[in-house]
């Protein structure tokens, strides 16, 4: 009898193959230049399903968010493209059946199909801030989207469209959020150290 291979392991072969690595249990990560890419298997409340979630993370704007607000790892660690692979794939989302003999290597070919090209796809701050912009991140309901609009549009060279991004938050921005905001007006505007400036 041919023993069935697993989720993780058919998923994670694909992955290894694109250069990532294991991080924690379902998840994988990759460096790639400036970007950082993360991969990880969601399982249902029912624990009868699993979908996929695709992370892409600018690594000059952690760093910027890390010079501006240090005190803050959780946005300086945020990834502001999230996305179901499911939707990529055809618009809507979708869960596979863990039941289903051949899930495993059906989520690893759409993996190898879809998540690894839409990955490749987004490695420029300009397509980064297209993808961002059509989504809607621009707005302030994402106010950590946003301020990653905000310094990809200031590592562009684009200071004063990244000012107005951080112009006028709404009264909910308040506490932690609102003193990040400031810290990258101030880090956007030249006013810290200027080694801190993105490359």
């Amino acid at each position: 009898m041919v023993r069935k291979i697993s989720f993780p392991k058919a998923v994670g072969a694909v992955l290894a193959d694109a250069g990532f690595a294991l991080s924690t249990r379902n998840e994988w990560v990759r460096s790639h230049g400036d970007y950082v890419d993360r991969v990880d298997l969601q399982i249902s409340r029912g624990f009868d399903q699993i979908t996929v979630n695709l992370h892409i993370l600018d690594d000059r704007v952690r760093s910027a968010i890390q010079s501006a607000h240090p005190t803050d790892p959780f946005l300086a660690s945020f990834s502001p493209i999230h996305v179901r692979l499911p939707t990529i794939m055809s618009g809507y989302d979708k869960w596979w059946i863990r039941s289903d003999p051949d899930g495993p290597a059906k989520v690893a070919e759409a993996v190898k199909t879809y998540a690894l090209p839409f990955f490749d796809g987004l490695h420029s701050p300009e397509a980064m801030l297209a993808y961002l912009q059509v989504r809607g991140s621009i707005q302030w309901r994402n106010p950590t989207a946003r301020m990653n609009v905000a310094l990809i549009l200031h590592r562009l060279g684009r200071t004063s469209e990244a000012l107005s991004a951080l112009d006028d938050p709404p009264r909910r921005i308040e506490g932690r959020w609102l003193e990040t905001v400031e810290a990258l007006r101030r880090y956007v505007a030249g006013d810290l150290d200027p080694g801190t400036k993105l490359p």
